[in-house]
Formats: C-alpha cells, structure tokens, sequence
C-alpha cells in the first residue's frame, strides 16, 4: 500500500506483508523503510528482527511463527518509539525483558517458551494494555507489576 508521507511531501510503501515466505534473514536495509506503517513477516524462520528497531514510524509488526529467541530489539525507548501492536506468538522466546515502547498498547507472546518475568519492567509498559503471555512456561507472575493501563492478561497454559 501506497500513502502520503508525513510530511505530505512526497509518497512511500506504508504496507509490508511478508508471509510464508521461508525467510530467514531480512538484510540491514530494511530498516532504512521510515515510512512503513504496518509489517507482517509472520511464519517465516527468522531467528531476529533487529532491523525493524530503526522504523521510529511504525505502528503494528506482525512476526508470529518465526524462531525470534529474544526481544532485545525493542530495548531502547527511542526504537519503535510509534508501535501500537506487535505479535511475536510462537516464537522461541525464553524471557520477557524490559519493553520500553511508550505507546505500545497490545503483546502477544502466546506460545513461546517464557520462564521468567523477572527483567520485565511494567511500569516502562505505561500504555500496555493487552498482554498475552498464554501457553508459556511460566509459574510465577513476579516481575508483572505497575502496569495502570493494563486491561487483559491472558495466562493459560502455564
């Protein structure tokens, strides 16, 4: 999909959709795509997606399905500073680590292999609102705290 830039100066791609496509590596220039509003690379055989951190514009990214191992992409608050939605189910995920995305409203992390909530941060989650932290490995909920805006958790499975 095609669509005005912010600025209205000019035009660019605001939709990705990579799916089923047996990727495995997505290269470091995607990350120079600023204007992308909404990714999907879901079922694919990425091990990472640290590329998308450059996209400050971005609002949703869909990478269920993957062999994603660790969230270390959204570790500083200035990347994915925009993001709203991100789905990273079924993934290879082993620890939910600080998430410090200021507007970041819903986490899927259903059907990963989470143990532990002891990095995660709530209160650098401020907006969060959804979080699916189903089909985990987890037994305890330390960690989850200070979250105001939260609404559902979903912890089925553990």
């Amino acid at each position: 999909m095609i669509r005005r830039t912010p600025n209205g100066g000019s035009y660019a791609f605001s939709t990705l959709i990579l799916e089923e496509k047996e990727i495995d590596w997505l290269g470091d220039d995607l990350g120079n795509h600023k204007h992308l509003l909404n990714i999907s690379l879901a079922k694919n055989a990425l091990p990472n997606v640290d590329c998308v951190s450059q996209m400050s514009g971005l609002l949703q990214m869909n990478a269920s399905e993957n062999k994603i191992a660790s969230m270390a992409f959204m570790a500083d608050a200035m990347c994915l500073s925009h993001l709203q939605n991100l789905n990273l189910s079924k993934n290879e995920i082993r620890v939910l680590s600080a998430i410090s995305q200021p507007r970041l409203q819903k986490l899927n992390l259903d059907s990963n292999k989470i143990a532990s909530l002891e990095e995660f941060e709530g209160k650098d989650a401020a907006s969060l609102k959804i979080l699916i932290l189903s089909n985990n490995r987890l037994t305890s909920l330390q960690g989850l705290k200070e979250m105001p805006a939260l609404k559902e958790l979903y912890l089925a499975g553990n």
